[in-house]
């Protein structure tokens, strides 16, 4: 037998058909001559089929073909079939000198060695090879997989006895993705390394690792100076600048900006035109114990004051908010960059509220529209300044005496609110008037004195009008119909205190009735031009 061809393997795609038989175009001393493997198209794994099991082979009678036959599940589709040349590196017959071996025997013998050299070939078809003139041709090569492995590299081992992969590709000056490996050549631990990038941005895949740092030389850090970031503790991130810490980051997320600055600024700017800027703290998780919590510290009951200050740039205004630490520890908001200097409002522990007067004339609350649901308290005020006032003039109420409340309008008192009840008009106004005024037609306007308990016979309604001693004036009430005529009834004081009524405003002058202390009634004439007359219109008695 010759051998006349060069093929060392067979492929076929599949497509999960038993096409069997299988034919194999390439000689065979017998059917372990073969070797049949199954390869997964996407991933390069590979299966080992076995003899008998999987497959059997039938061998032409000149052994120059053969015939593959399945015997369980054929290559499915995204499988490849390979039946590879895999001739045993081995040889049966012996020669001696002058035995007579036919001619056949030394034709197999030579055709067993071609067959070997073609399983050996295929074995180099699919190996990576140094370079004929390469210093380390003569070490061995394993044969390395080359599906699935797109971009790994092959390095020498750390025994230095084989070759291995690993992962990497080639860098690429197209603006493709590149991996960069960096190493030593002699294996020593790199110094400080930078990686400079012409273009625009590196982009890491997976996980970059670096050295922790220190607060002078962070982990991560710019080219310059020692600005970056290191690892302050097991719980803790630190940013340094110019290799002092400026900002720290926890686990927990709590930031602490300037530890080590005496600052300790957080700034955000924005200069694009009608936008908002925030800083914030945000918490989107819906249990009711989740908070979200801007806190503002300092260290002790003997250090500064902690406070928010707003603030209209190029000294347009300021006011700041927060704890006046050298005053009790009240929350104050003030005027101006410092707190505490003139405050506009004080909340003590206690929870008083103190609204002070140290940025306007009067100091005023105003409330365009709102409901006090608890107490209110102001000062007492005076009779010139009431604690509770209109803002255009000084008009209002204010604490008089114990049990009195004061009604002040600009700056005078006109009325008094006694605890005991009793309502007092005019206290410092001469005419004294109480006045209830209406100009709708065609009703009746009183001023009442109400009792309304219908139970016990001292429950009385009284209307008292009174002076203030027997040098006073004169108690009276006038009735009058405008511009028409008057009529008064009181007590003249000027008169033994007799009670009178009298014709027009003046008390004592036109008198029509006469009561003494001693009860004696006269009815006077001074309107009359005739005789004490009494017109008769029923029955008069008279008792004495």
């Amino acid at each position: 037998m010759s051998i006349t061809t060069e093929t060392n393997r067979l492929a076929f795609v599949g497509d999960g058909v038993d096409n069997s038989p299988y034919a194999i175009s390439f000689p065979l001393r017998d059917d372990d001559s073969v070797e049949v493997i199954y390869v997964t198209d996407s991933t390069g794994a590979e299966v080992v089929k076995t003899k008998t099991t999987d497959y059997t082979i039938a061998l032409a009678a000149d052994f120059v073909t053969a015939e593959l036959t399945l015997v369980t599940t054929a290559p499915a589709t995204g499988e490849t079939m390979v039946i590879r040349s895999d001739e045993p590196m081995t040889r049966l017959s012996d020669y001696s000198n002058f035995d007579g071996q036919p001619s056949s025997t030394m034709n197999s013998d030579y055709d067993l060695g071609a067959m070997k050299d073609r399983t050996l070939q295929e074995q180099l078809d699919r190996a990576i090879l140094v370079s004929k003139g390469h210093p380390n041709a003569s070490l061995p090569l394993t044969p390395l997989i080359l599906k699935g492995n797109a971009g790994k590299r092959i390095v020498v081992n750390a025994g230095e006895t084989d070759w291995e992969l690993l992962a990497g590709s080639a860098l690429s000056g197209s603006g493709t993705l590149n991996t960069i490996p960096l190493w030593t050549p002699d294996g020593n631990t790199l110094g400080d390394s930078i990686i400079t990038e012409s273009g625009a941005t590196i982009a890491i895949a997976g996980s970059l690792t670096v050295a922790d740092g220190t607060e002078a030389a962070p982990g991560i850090r710019l080219t310059s100076e020692a600005h970056g970031l290191f690892r302050l503790s097991s719980s803790q991130m630190g940013v340094s600048i110019a290799g002092t810490r400026a900002l720290t980051i926890g686990s927990t997320g709590l930031t602490i900006v300037g530890i080590l600055d005496a600052t300790g600024n957080i700034i955000t700017t924005n200069i694009v035109a009608a936008t908002d800027i925030f800083v914030s703290s945000v918490n989107n998780d819906t249990n009711s114990a989740s908070d979200a919590i801007v806190r503002i510290a300092t260290g002790s009951a003997a250090a500064g004051d902690p406070h928010i200050q707003w603030e209209i740039q190029s000294a347009v205004q300021r006011y700041v908010m927060g704890i006046d630490n050298s005053d009790s520890d009240k929350l104050v908001i003030s005027r101006g960059a410092v707190i505490g200097t003139t405050n506009v409002m004080e909340v003590t522990t206690a929870g008083a509220v103190t609204f002070k007067s140290t940025l306007t004339v009067d100091g005023l609350v105003t409330l365009d529209s709102a409901t006090v649901t608890n107490t209110l308290t102001v000062s007492d005020g005076s009779e010139a300044a009431p604690g509770i006032r209109l803002t255009t003039d000084a008009s209002g109420f204010y604490h008089a005496s114990d049990g009195i409340m004061g009604w002040s309008i600009k700056g005078v008192e006109r009325a008094r609110l006694v605890s005991s009840g009793q309502f007092i008009a005019g206290l410092l106004l001469a005419t004294g008037e109480i006045k209830a005024l209406i100009s709708t037609a065609g009703t009746t306007i009183p001023i009442r004195a109400v009792h309304s308990d219908n139970t016990n016979a001292a429950s009385h309604a009284t209307v008292l009008i009174q002076t203030g001693g027997t040098s006073g004036g004169d108690p009276f009430s006038e009735w009058t119909i405008d511009g028409v005529q008057s009529y008064v009834a009181g007590i003249d004081n000027s008169d033994s205190d007799k009670f009178v009524g009298s014709v027009g405003t003046a008390i004592g002058t036109a008198n029509w009735l006469e009561v003494t202390s001693a009860g004696a009634v006269t009815l006077a004439n001074a309107l009359a031009t005739g005789a004490n007359n009494i017109t008769n219109v029923g029955i008069i008695t008279i008792t004495t």
